[in-house]
């Protein structure tokens, strides 16, 4: 039975095929070899283009979308990172806010302002 294989993106740190013994490429397809529930099953491999799109079974157009889509993942996964750290900030701040001064933000910013508020906040956190 074949490896099934899920890509996983590209990387200039390896730049030496593990298929064809190619060193020196621009940069490496990373795969990762699937069980069969589709779960990550080993260690990374690299590949070449070519060679990534012959070890799956898959053509090189196939190879390129794949590395797209992990790219898009990537991506996406780092947004909702930062919204999830940004909204725990937020949390924290409006909470330090009524916490400090026993009133909502709104409040405070008019008595105190958007930026001393922010620095206060940070300050605080930093100590």
């Amino acid at each position: 039975m074949a490896t099934a294989y899920r890509v996983i993106g590209t990387t200039d740190e390896s730049t030496e095929c593990d298929l064809c013994g190619k060193v020196e490429l621009k940069a490496t397809v990373m795969l990762v070899p699937l069980d069969a529930d589709g779960n990550d099953d080993g260690d990374v491999c690299y590949f070449g283009t070519s060679c990534a799109a012959k070890a799956a079974g898959w053509t090189v157009r196939e190879v390129r979308a794949g590395i797209r889509r992990a790219a898009a993942e990537e991506l996406a996964a780092e947004r909702s990172r930062r919204i999830a750290e940004r909204e725990a900030e937020t949390k924290a701040y409006n909470a330090w806010v009524a916490e400090t001064y026993g009133t909502c933000v709104k409040d405070a910013i008019q008595k105190h302002g958007v930026a001393g508020l922010w620095a206060q906040f940070r300050a605080a956190q930093s100590a």
